[in-house]
């Protein structure tokens, strides 16, 4: 019986996030948004804001579609996220190993958190 209620639980948090996100497609406040299997939750976000990517939400592939990020820099941005939290502010992504002064102000234009 608990394991039933953790379940039904588990499925109406989900599809409460999956209504959210799709009334915030709907408001404007979000240009794409994708719905994954998650591994916990069930259900995964990685969202597009305003045609820029979140850095706190962007998988490796989606990263990669930045200027001069590479499947490396895009593994080293998800680990620094990983070990350190989300990104509070876009300039914070200069403390990733590899992101130099240039590359930052080149990104800050297409990148969200």
């Amino acid at each position: 019986m608990w394991r039933r209620g953790r379940v039904l639980g588990a499925v109406l948090c989900g599809m409460i996030l999956a209504m959210s996100a799709v009334w915030l497609v709907r408001q404007g406040s979000f240009d794409t948004l994708e719905l994954r299997p998650g591994p916990q939750s069930g259900v995964e976000f990685s969202v597009v804001d305003r045609g820029k990517v979140n850095i706190n939400l962007a998988t490796r592939e989606q990263l990669e579609t930045l200027p001069g990020i590479g499947p490396e820099l895009a593994g080293s941005i998800v680990r620094y996220r990983e070990t350190h939290g989300p990104f509070e502010y876009a300039e914070h992504l200069i403390e990733v190993p590899g992101i130099n002064k240039t590359m930052m102000e080149t990104l800050l234009e297409r990148i969200a958190v």
